[in-house]
């Protein structure tokens, strides 16, 4: 799928012009598959989010040109016609050149309101952005799909360097700071620094719409909710609209994305995988017995996992532990795994105790069903 990314990259920019954000772990397979050298491959120092990844790597790329249009592609997904995909990008390209605006790429929502809850939606008036929800609720998406007239965010956005740094400033002052501080000490070349600096980046902010309630520091919550905000009490021709017609602004293209898959959503991955007889999906070296049904089951390498009498929920096991939930819990399931202490068992919201041996790489995982 890496590659498969890189290619819709260069639809829009030359190989030169590419760039890779990942995590530690990541870089050596990536940097082998893409054949791509060190200096094109952002890491962000350590786990803030992905909002500050982006920053880290705006701050290393605006020293060559802060007018830069960046468009921000994901590696999970799978968008297998190549041609509508580009007319979309482009645009947006053009959208984000010609307007200081944040521009976000729109898929065509599904029909189930659980998988909604995993996306980020919004509303249009022609390219305008007039509402934004991220992760909406069960009960707000099945409202939604009632109401009709949203898109999910495909998660891809483009934008201006310059542009992403004034929303910066105007939505989170206090981290405009620190990225100001940081770009300072990159373009000094003294790196340490920069290092230490890129801690300062809070890994969870304040909910825009409900302060007292923690968030992953994503470009959703921290930049595009608070935008879109404000962009639908500048509504044209309004008092607030002639006093701050600045811009960012928040744009969208739509339609440009028949067919997509979102390999980051647990059931999206089913949807992919033919489930076995008992509907239970599989991923890496799983055995489960006859009694195990409707589970997703998830092995990483060099690892067995052996599920006996569990119905409805998720395990999966790899370097870092074992995730054991209900499959209901899984909109939630980052929350989860961002709570969790490091290679340690996690097991929420057993019904009856599960019960968990470990043999070297081997876990054996039994129990019982899982509540709702």
């Amino acid at each position: 799928m890496i590659q498969q990314a890189q290619a819709r990259a260069q639809t829009l920019c030359s190989r030169r012009e590419t760039y890779v954000l990942a995590v530690k772990d990541l870089k050596t397979p990536i940097k082998g598959q893409l054949k791509l050298s060190n200096e094109k491959i952002f890491v962000d120092p350590v786990r803030r989010g992905t909002w500050p990844t982006l920053l880290w790597a705006m701050a290393h790329l605006r020293r060559s040109n802060p007018e830069a249009v960046l468009a921000v592609l994901t590696g999970d997904q799978i968008i297998p016609r190549l041609a509508p995909f580009r007319r979309a990008a482009r645009q947006a390209c053009r959208l984000a050149q010609d307007h200081a605006a944040i521009v976000m790429l729109g898929v065509a929502p599904g029909s189930n309101a659980a998988a909604w809850t995993g996306f980020g939606v919004f509303r249009v008036d022609g390219h305008r952005v007039t509402a934004f929800s991220e992760k909406p609720s069960l009960a707000q998406a099945q409202a939604m799909l009632r109401e009709g007239g949203w898109e999910w965010n495909s998660g891809m956005f483009f934008f201006r360097i310059s542009t992403a740094e004034k929303a910066l400033a105007r939505f989170q002052p206090a981290m405009h700071a620190v990225y100001e501080r940081l770009c300072d000490a990159i373009s000094r070349r003294k790196i340490s620094q920069a290092r230490a600096l890129y801690a300062e980046f809070p890994a969870k902010i304040p909910h825009p719409l409900e302060p007292t309630r923690e968030v992953d520091n994503s470009i959703d919550f921290a930049i595009m909710m608070p935008l879109v905000g404000r962009c639908r009490l500048e509504a044209p021709g309004s008092r607030v609209s002639r006093a701050y017609s600045l811009e960012p602004r928040a744009l969208a293209v739509t339609g440009g994305l028949p067919e997509w898959t979102d390999l980051g959503q647990w059931e999206t991955l089913c949807e992919r995988i033919r489930p076995d007889p008992r509907k239970n999906s599989c991923v890496g070296t799983v055995k489960k017995d006859a009694a195990t049904q409707r589970c997703i089951l998830a092995a990483d390498r060099g690892f067995t996992l052996d599920v006996r009498g569990l119905t409805d929920a998720v395990v999966a096991v790899s370097e870092r532990g074992l995730l054991v939930l209900p499959r209901r819990k899984l909109p939630r399931i980052k929350d989860y795994v961002a709570r969790a202490p490091s290679k340690k068992f996690l097991i929420v919201n057993a019904l009856s105790q599960v019960r968990i041996q470990r043999s070297g790489r081997r876990v054996v995982v039994s129990g019982a069903a899982f509540i709702g």
